[in-house]
């Protein structure tokens, strides 16, 4: 990372602090002002390597990325997290719920996304519970797919992906994102949740494929509605965050199945593809994507929660 120092070898505390404090309310300020209230030194204070030691032994990753340094905590289940010296501190954080099953025969819907939450937030002190949402169990035959769990980071909630629709259970489940809508009802399409998702694609009554479910970015693709049998739809795309040090999808809807052989391709950000044959095999949705899982039987892929703090501008550590 090219870290050799924090400020220069005769800075004062007070200096110290003052190149910490370059961004309001930065973790590093914190950190800096928590070892000066255990009576740390300040060789001790500007010892780089006790810093990030402190990162890593609490399951933090480091990275700099556009001239700042970061420190992420990835959630990929439920967990407790104390925020220790970073309290108080301006987080991005970014909170996907589980993705939506699809449902459970050849011309199911696809599950939807979960629901994606990307903000800013105050880290208060104390320990707190961290949820992250299971995906929806894909639905056995003639069953719609189950919703996936919702992802809570404290006052956060993101709403797990509504599962798919089938011949017996035609409509798709609303959540973060609705999932997709099974042939024989050509009139409903599953409603997202408000900022964090978007509808389920809805079927035709003479089709033999399914709506693909919703993304956080896009719907889910709806069948037409012009008479004659149509194949499997795609699931609608996710959106992106960069929060890992690169630009990911998530929350991707899973794409229909489809009876004569042309199924739904799962959207960008983990959502699973529909399946065409009479067995199920609707892929999964990406793990710790929150993607829907794919018409024809396929399981939503499990949430995620991210924190990252911005540390510092690059003259607080020097070259």
């Amino acid at each position: 990372m090219g870290i050799s120092r924090l400020g220069g070898s005769g800075s004062t505390y007070s200096e110290i602090t003052g190149l910490a404090n370059n961004v309001t309310a930065n973790g590093l300020f914190s950190y800096v002002e928590y070892e000066k209230s255990i009576g740390s030194s300040i060789s001790t204070i500007r010892s780089t390597a006790r810093f990030l030691n402190y990162l890593n032994t609490n399951g933090y990753t480091s990275y700099q990325t556009g001239g700042t340094y970061y420190a992420l905590k990835t959630f990929t289940s439920t967990s407790s997290y104390n925020p220790g010296p970073l309290a108080g501190c301006i987080s991005e954080v970014l909170v996907v719920a589980g993705g939506g099953g699809g449902g459970g025969n050849n011309y199911g819907g696809g599950g939807g996304a979960g629901g994606f939450i990307a903000q800013s937030l105050t880290i208060p002190s104390g320990t707190t519970t961290v949820t992250v949402g299971a995906g929806g169990a894909g639905g056995a035959t003639g069953s719609r797919g189950s919703n996936g769990g919702d992802s809570v980071l404290l006052s956060l909630t993101a709403i797990g992906g509504g599962g798919g629709g089938t011949d017996n259970n035609d409509y798709g489940l609303s959540g973060g994102s609705g999932g997709g809508t099974a042939y024989a009802d050509s009139t409903y399409a599953a409603p997202g949740t408000s900022g964090q998702g978007n509808a389920g694609g809805r079927g035709q009554s003479n089709a033999g494929g399914g709506g693909g479910g919703g993304g956080a970015g896009q719907a889910g693709a709806a069948q037409s509605l012009n008479p004659g049998r149509g194949s499997g739809r795609n699931g609608g795309n996710g959106l992106q965050s960069s929060l890992s040090g690169s630009t990911t999808y998530y929350a991707g809807g899973g794409g229909g199945a489809d009876d004569s052989g042309a199924p739904g391709v799962g959207g960008f950000g983990g959502g699973g593809s529909g399946y065409g044959g009479n067995s199920q095999g609707g892929t999964n949705g990406v793990s710790n994507t929150g993607g829907g899982g794919g018409g024809n039987g396929g399981n939503g892929g499990t949430g995620i929660v991210m924190i990252r703090f911005a540390l510092n501008i690059p003259s607080v550590f020097g070259a």
